[in-house]
């Protein structure tokens, strides 16, 4: 199982795992190349809306290894919708490799990197490239060197680059993988940074076993011998020359001459492969390396290149089973992992690399994976049938298992190869052994068996047909090409034996003075039948019919129609059998008129109607194609079709449609005025309504339960139901409406990423509130909660009207002021009340000593004092 994350400023969503899943979604990896990751998503998975093109970054787990199979960014998510109606969006994702293209390096004159103490001069060139990556890129794409260990020339690791505005990304590939070899990754190390490897290997050797009989599926070898080249002049870095103008001035030109080895080389400007010239004679080619300037350096990568250049690449293809997903094998096959592969069948045997790997996250088992070229040395090219005339080897190799039941049943295939002194046969078998129950059981078939002789080359391929085994046979002679297909029936004769017999079903000769073809099965299939329309057995004698089997078809012409009651059939003597027509005894007057042909297949007990009595014919003229189509439903039904411009349509005669499904109750039931489809599929496909056959339904003109049906929306006299909400309204007259309000989500008009639930009040409506039917016999809605737009019956405008208690719940009240004009405390005093001010008090006694001369006044309103006046000294 794998689990993929998507993060948006580093907060995280699941778009596939336990409760939400993506379709279609493949992995791909390549050695050298950015790796990407497709994947389908539909409405309704909590990561739909959360694609952001080049922001986003994703993650898919391996749940069982806990194993990034996949890091890095979403480049597009397109969305789309498909003629069902079904909305979705395809995501291309690619992998971390891809930030290197996000940067391009400035103008840096070539010259030579050497390093310094702590790294050599190819660590010190692509630091110099992280560091300018990383001045122009966030954080989160900042990449630092990480192992970095590839030779570049054997007397120094000294490398002469320059830049000139290109990706970072081309100069790594171009000016040093290209160059040096070896391979590359971007990768998260543990302090959460991204690291850059360059080494000759990333992989690790392991010891799972490709082999045929296992785990391989198809394998492919091809030599690739156009690149032998036994005698190299390398050519270095062009050379310079000093001149000097009119005015004695000298200069460095640069010339088309280049760098050679002759000094240090013994004076030869070459260097020979001796086992290949002892092989091939001298077969001269050159090399050029712009940026190697000291000869040494040039013969070293002269002779690397060499020996490189004729180990001839040996492109090995293999597809097969990753069986750790099954449980057989311990560890996942991974891209630049290094197994042991073995197919004899091909010459393969050593350790191959992955070089790409496609990973099938929505079906895992179909993922694959393919293995890169290994080189082959000249010295070590033998024929692959050498040694083997006058003698008998058979290589039996299991090639492909059935997994869905592994417990009772193992498929093999299995190869043969017999080499003779007159003849070569290859034969390809198959064996399944069954393992369940108290015996094993074996049932041998063949495949495909090839036959060279000096005569002829005869391949021939079995298989199972749909009516028994079938065999194709190509035999090619010296002055012709014949191909045969051969049907095989087996039958039980009249004295109940259990044979088979063989048929040619085509022949094809190919020679010089033409072609010549014949089909057997299609000359002897076809016969008529003159038997009288009231007689139930009908006979027909067709030529070359000599035996009934299960899968025998026949084409029959009817003189007359049928009006007996479940009439037989008895082809050229071989037994009346009774004919079926969906599965049923054929009834009186059903499926053929005088002069029709019907198709008939024998099933082993009954004739049976292949063609369902349909008729049509089809007329192509100049200017016009004609589709006529007549049966029993309602007569005759035709459509006309033009093709100079104008259009013509013809009425389809339905009257018969009724009574014709009365007997049918097969897809439609037709009575008492309802018609039933009697069907798991139900389509319809109209300009203004369809259904679709899963279910879809999609309608843009109508009513449904009083509501008329647009092309985006639904209404009635009160309201519409549209993508912007639910609009509210109030019909006025017959034909004219008053809106009210409506019911939407809106944008907060101060800050528009904020958004709501609102309902709004139209300048044209009066009121909004919230009411209750306060009793079963009450015959309106007491107003509790009221918005006044217009003056009403005891509401002011402009004014929030309470029509019941309100309970605060004891929480506070801000910002509100009381009208003590109209309220108040509940039971509050209402008067003005005279006091007079103490100003003076003994200490000792507690007696008043001073107070003012005039009175002080404070006066209430509804329990709130709304004025008071003070005596001053």
């Amino acid at each position: 199982m794998y689990l993929i994350t998507v993060y948006n400023s580093g907060h995280p969503t699941v778009v596939h795992g336990d409760y939400a899943h993506v379709a279609d979604c493949q992995i791909a990896k390549e050695v050298n190349a950015t790796d990407s990751m497709t994947f389908t998503i539909y409405p309704g998975n909590p990561g739909y809306d959360a694609l952001v093109e080049f922001a986003t970054i994703i993650e898919c787990v391996d749940v069982s290894t806990g194993d990034a199979v996949f890091q890095g960014r979403v480049l597009s998510a397109g969305a789309s919708m498909d003629s069902d109606g079904a909305a979705y969006k395809s995501v291309t994702c690619e992998g971390l490799r891809g930030y290197l293209n996000d940067s391009v390096q400035p103008y840096t004159e070539e010259k030579t990197w050497a390093g310094d103490t702590s790294r050599n001069g190819l660590q010190e060139f692509i630091d110099y490239l992280l560091a300018n990556h990383n001045a122009h890129v966030p954080k989160e794409k900042r990449i630092y060197r990480g192992n970095v260990t590839v030779q570049t020339f054997k007397t120094t690791e000294n490398v002469t680059k320059g830049t000139n505005f290109e990706r970072t990304f081309d100069i790594i590939k171009e000016k040093l993988i290209d160059v040096f070899g070896g391979e590359s990754q971007v990768r998260y190390g543990d302090d959460g940074k991204l690291y850059f490897d360059y080494m000759e290997k990333l992989g690790d050797e392991h010891s799972e076993r490709i082999s045929v009989g296992r785990n391989i599926e198809s394998a492919q070898r091809e030599l690739k011998p156009d690149q032998l080249i036994t005698r190299l002049y390398p050519r270095g870095a062009k050379l310079t020359r000093t001149e000097t103008d009119d005015k004695g001035t000298e200069r460095e030109v640069e010339t088309e001459d280049r760098l050679g080895i002759e000094s240090v080389n013994a004076g030869k400007p070459y260097i020979d492969d001796d086992d290949a010239v002892k092989l091939y004679g001298i077969i001269e080619g050159t090399n050029e390396w712009d940026d190697v300037t000291e000869p040494a350096n040039l013969k070293d990568k002269g002779e690397r290149w060499l020996k490189q250049n004729n180990q001839l690449p040996v492109s090995t293809t293999i597809t097969g089973y990753d069986l750790s997903l099954l449980g057989y094998d311990a560890h996942r096959i991974r891209i630049h992992g290094w197994y042991p592969c073995y197919n004899p069948l091909i010459g393969l045997d050593e350790r191959l690399e992955v070089v790409k790997q496609t990973i099938n996250v929505s079906e895992p088992a179909e993922s694959t994976w393919e293995f890169g070229e290994t080189k082959a040395t000249h010295s070590a090219i033998v024929s692959t049938l050498g040694g083997l005339a006058g003698a008998l080897e058979y290589v039996r190799s299991q090639t492909k298992t059935n997994l869905t039941n592994i417990g009772y049943y193992v498929r093999y295939t299995e190869a043969a190869i017999k080499v003779a002194e007159d003849s070569i046969t290859s034969t390809v078998s198959q064996r399944l052994d069954n393992f369940g129950g108290d015996k094993g059981i074996t049932i041998e078939s063949k495949i495909s068996d090839i036959v060279q002789t000096a005569e002829k080359i005869e391949e021939t391929v079995y298989y199972e047909g749909p009516d028994g085994e079938r065999k194709s046979r190509i035999e090619q002679l010296s002055d012709s090409l014949k191909s045969t297909i051969e049907q095989g029936y087996p039958y039980t004769d009249e004295d109940g034996n259990a044979t088979y017999m063989t048929t040619a079903i085509s022949d094809i000769r190919q020679t010089a003075e033409g072609i010549t073809l014949s089909v057997e099965q299609l000359e002897q299939g076809y016969g008529t039948c003159t038997t009288a329309a009231a007689t139930a057995a009908k006979l027909v004698n067709i030529e070359g019919f000599k035996q009934l089997y299960k899968g025998a078809t026949v084409c029959v012409k009817f003189s007359y129609a049928n009006t007996a009651s479940y009439p037989t059939l008895n082809v050229s003597g071989t037994g009346a059998k009774y004919i079926r027509v969906n599965g049923s005894l054929m009834a009186k007057d059903y499926w053929w008129g005088a002069g029709d042909v019907a198709t008939m297949v024998y099933d082993g007990s009954y004739w049976n109607v292949s063609d369902a009595g349909a008729k049509s014919k089809i007329k192509q003229l100049a200017n016009s194609i004609t589709l006529e189509v007549s049966g029993k439903l309602g007569g005759t039904a035709s459509i006309v079709m033009s093709v100079d411009g104008s259009k013509q349509e013809q009425a389809i005669d339905m009257s018969g449609v009724r009574e014709a499904f009365k007997n049918d109750t097969s897809a439609i039931t037709i009575s008492a005025g309802a018609v039933t489809f009697n069907s798991n599929t139900f389509v319809v496909n109209s300009t203004y309504f369809k259904v679709t056959s899963t279910g879809v339904i999609t309608a843009t003109r109508g009513e449904i339960g009083g509501f008329s049906i647009a092309a985006t929306s639904l209404s009635n006299d009160t309201m519409t139901l549209s993508g912007s909400g639910l609009e509210l309204q109030v019909k006025t007259s017959a034909s004219s409406y008053k809106k009210v309000g409506s019911i939407g989500v809106n944008g907060y008009t101060y800050d528009q990423t904020k958004h709501g639930l609102n309902f709004d009040l139209r300048e044209s409506g009066s009121y909004m509130t919230w009411a209750v039917l306060e009793s079963a016999t009450a015959n309106s809605y007491t107003m509790k909660l009221t918005y006044a737009n217009d003056t009403l019956k005891n509401y002011t405008s402009g004014r929030l009207h309470m029509g019941c208690p309100t309970d605060f719940h004891n929480f506070k009240l801000y910002g509100a002021w009381i009208d003590t004009d109209t309220g108040g405390a509940n039971g509050g005093i209402t008067g003005t009340f005279k006091t007079y001010q103490v100003v003076g008090i003994n200490e000792s006694t507690g007696a008043l000593t001073r107070w003012s001369s005039s009175p002080s006044y404070m006066t209430f309103k509804n329990g709130l004092l709304i004025h008071m006046s003070r005596y001053d000294f």
